[in-house]
């Protein structure tokens, strides 16, 4: 509701001091005060609201119920609409008065004594054609020392207006005391009866107080209080309650300074401002950076932020949607710890290969990795390997201590260039025994001594000097083992 108000407290500023030319409309701005000062009128519950302009002739008066078009109103603005009318071209002074469920009689914002409003017309061509709606009002009636009286909305004299006839006679009517009686229904008494009949006693006002004078006979006697209650006097407790309770005037004053509920709001420990709000409506656009494929997409679009942005990563039907937050401090993009939806496979491996010295391991590089023996290493050389305890390092004195176990002595061909160690130390031991048992069957030569007649054949010479070769190469052979 608007409350209880006066002219005294409120103010109405227009939007302009003049109508702004072709429409003849004007926004009325409605404050009023309170101990805090001008807070904005609410005028949301008014019912009907009527601007009078008094000093018209006739007198001129927009009715929002009458003229709905011509008065509206919504929070504290009423807005004045007078396009389509003719309106003199003048400056007018108004009135205006405002109907509630509380004031259904309504009640005066604005008069011409304690709040003036004024609205100027200007005469333009394109206003309105409609005749402003005119009232009949009762203005006062001519000062000249002659009686008037109203016909037809008009002062008119009294003569001119008088009597033309009374109790059947017309013309100049001459009245008699039986015109009086008759019409009182009774004669009235003359002076002296009037006189005579005030000063005496009435025998019907006598009551029987009157010759008995005593108490119990009299009438309409008053009560005697006896206690407090009697009188409406407040007991001792009520009297101390009432001194602590809330006396109207600070019950007025205070809720004068209260601040008015509205529907769906609550109030705040702090003063919230328009630039707070402003601030915080831009909050979400400044800081969101979009939805990416991704999560190399946002790195590529977005390679740096601020503090407080955020991005989204999908990869569409299927994929969870994964939040990124930037980090300031490592000046990077993170995942958004608490996701609601578990992690893939696939954005666990772009993540790890997303950070420095991470590369993708591929199964084809397992397998490789698979082949290579256990222990292996990429040594250009053996001079930094450490010796083991079975394998161990081939060396001149152990290739010379080595034992030649399984040689065999059955075969006494020539040695050949795939025949190993051991094969051909057996070749040259059996070659060599061969020999042995050859030359233990010719003649030693003995000094002073001939040999026998006995022919010494080119195949015997042959398989001697094959022999000394065979021994030459077996010497030579055993100086490059023995490395002598």
């Amino acid at each position: 509701m608007l409350g209880d108000i006066t002219p005294q407290t409120i103010r109405i500023t227009p939007s302009a001091v003049a109508y702004p030319g072709r429409d003849n409309i004007v926004r009325l701005a409605i404050e009023r005060t309170d101990s805090r000062g001008l807070k904005p009128a609410n005028l949301d519950a008014l019912t009907r609201a009527v601007l009078v302009l008094p000093q018209l002739d006739p007198v001129v008066s927009f009715d929002s119920v009458t003229a709905p078009g011509a008065l509206t109103w919504s929070g504290n603005v009423l807005t004045v609409d007078l396009s389509d009318y003719a309106m003199p071209a003048s400056t007018q002074p108004c009135y205006l008065i405002v109907y509630d469920a509380e004031h259904p009689d309504g009640q005066v914002l604005v008069d011409d004594v304690d709040a003036v409003l004024a609205l100027t017309f200007r005469n333009i061509a394109a206003t309105g054609t409609l005749p402003p709606p005119a009232v009949d009002v009762v203005l006062d009636a001519p000062t000249d020392g002659t009686s008037y009286m109203r016909r037809d909305g008009a002062w008119v004299q009294a003569a001119s207006a008088g009597v033309q006839s009374f109790n059947g006679r017309g013309g100049a009517v001459l009245l008699l005391s039986s015109d009086i009686a008759e019409a009182l229904g009774f004669t009235p008494a003359t002076a002296a009866q009037g006189a005579k009949a005030d000063t005496a006693v009435q025998p019907e006002a006598l009551a029987a107080v009157a010759t008995s004078g005593a108490y119990a006979d009299l009438g309409g006697k008053p009560f005697i209080p006896t206690d407090a209650g009697d009188v409406g006097a407040a007991t001792a407790a009520q009297g101390a309650k009432a001194d602590t309770a809330v006396q109207p005037q600070a019950l007025t004053d205070g809720l004068a300074a209260k601040v008015d509920k509205v529907v769906g709001k609550q109030l705040s420990d702090e003063n919230y401002t328009s630039a707070e709000k402003t601030k915080l409506a831009g909050l979400e656009a400044a800081h969101y950076r979009g939805t990416y494929v991704n999560f190399t997409a946002l790195n590529t679009a977005v390679p740096s932020g601020a503090a407080g942005d955020y991005a989204d990563v999908d990869a569409g039907a299927g994929s969870p949607v994964l939040r990124y937050m930037w980090d300031a401090n490592d000046n990077e993009w993170v995942a958004q710890a608490g996701s609601a939806d578990p992690i893939t496979a696939a954005q666990v491996k772009s993540l790890y290969e997303s950070n420095a010295d991470t590369n993708a391991f591929t199964d084809t590089e397992k397998t490789k990795l698979g082949g290579i023996a256990a222990g292996a290493t990429a040594n250009a050389s053996t001079d930094t390997l450490v010796e083991g305890a079975t394998n161990l390092y081939h060396t001149a004195a152990r290739v010379r201590g080595v034992v030649l176990t399984g040689l065999s002595l059955l075969t006494s061909t020539a040695v050949a260039a795939t025949d190993t160690v051991l094969v051909a130390f057996g070749k040259l031991q059996a070659q060599i025994n061969a020999l042995t048992m050859t030359l233990s069957n010719k003649v030693d030569v003995v000094v002073g001594k001939q040999l026998s007649t006995e022919d010494y054949t080119s195949a015997e010479k042959q398989l001697l000097a094959d022999t000394a070769a065979s021994l030459g190469d077996i010497e030579a052979a055993l100086i490059a083992i023995n490395g002598e």
